[in-house]
C-alpha cells in the first residue's frame, strides 16, 4: 500500500465510491506522525464528519503532526497557491484533495507533484473528472485507483496511464488498484465508511496539536 511518499489519484464520477476510498486511504497515513492537510473546495459532508482541526487559508500550513482542513472560497487562488510554496518549504506533509481539477495549472501543484518523494509530501488526489486534471497527476501517481468513469472522454486519459479495460464496467463500489511501479492491476471491494472514521479518531485521539 502507499506509503510516505507516495502519490495516488483516485478516480471515479460522483457517487462511485471515491470519497469513501478517499478517507480510507487517509486512516491509513501516519497523521499521528506528521501533519496531513485536507483541501475541501466543496464543502463534502464525509470529510465534515472527520476530527480535522480547521485553519484558515490565509495561515501558515502547520507543522506539527495532526489532521487538519482547508476551505477556501471562490477567488482564493492566490492564496491557495501561497499555502501551498509554503507548503513544499516546509516539507513533511500530507495532503488531501478532494477535487484535484480545482488546483490544475498551479505551479505550486505541480512541485510538490513532482518532488513529493525527495520531499516527503505524499499526496491523495480525488477527481470525478479526469480530463479536467493536470497531467502531473498522472505522470507522478505512484497508484491509481479508479472507479466507473461516465464519460467516454475521462476513460480514454485514464486508459493511457492505467493498464485496465476502461470499458469494462465493475460492481457497484469497486474499483481498479493498479500500481505504477509493478504494472499489477487489482480490484478492491468496497470499504466500511463507519470503520474508517473509527481508525481515524482513534488515531487523532492519540495525537497532540501544538
Amino acid at each position: 500500500m502507499p506509503g510516505d511518499t507516495h502519490r495516488v489519484a483516485i478516480l471515479g464520477q460522483t457517487g462511485s465510491g471515491k470519497t469513501m476510498a478517499g478517507i480510507w486511504h487517509l486512516s491509513r497515513r501516519r497523521f499521528d506522525r506528521m501533519p496531513w492537510i485536507i483541501f475541501d473546495f466543496k464543502g463534502d459532508e464525509h470529510i465534515e464528519s472527520l476530527p480535522a482541526r480547521e485553519l484558515k487559508i490565509t495561515r501558515h500550513p502547520p507543522t506539527s503532526p495532526g489532521l487538519y482542513v482547508v476551505r477556501p472560497m471562490p477567488g482564493q487562488e492566490d492564496e491557495v497557491e501561497t499555502f501551498l510554496w509554503r507548503t513544499w518549504k516546509n516539507g513533511r506533509t500530507g495532503l488531501y484533495f478532494d477535487e484535484g481539477y480545482m488546483v490544475t495549472g498551479s505551479d505550486a501543484f505541480r512541485a510538490i507533484l513532482t518532488q513529493g518523494r525527495s520531499k516527503r509530501l505524499p499526496a491523495i488526489i480525488l477527481s470525478q473528472r479526469p480530463m479536467w486534471m493536470d497531467n502531473f497527476v498522472f505522470t507522478e501517481a505512484s497508484f491509481f485507483q479508479v472507479f466507473h468513469l461516465l464519460y467516454k472522454k475521462d476513460r480514454d486519459k485514464v486508459d493511457a496511464f492505467v493498464n485496465a479495460d476502461m470499458e469494462k464496467r465493475l460492481p457497484d463500489y469497486h474499483s481498479w488498484w493498479y500500481q505504477v511501479g509493478r504494472d499489477k492491476l487489482s480490484v478492491l471491494g468496497p470499504v466500511d465508511h463507519n470503520r474508517t472514521v473509527r481508525r481515524i479518531r482513534n488515531r487523532t485521539g492519540k495525537t497532540i496539536w501544538v
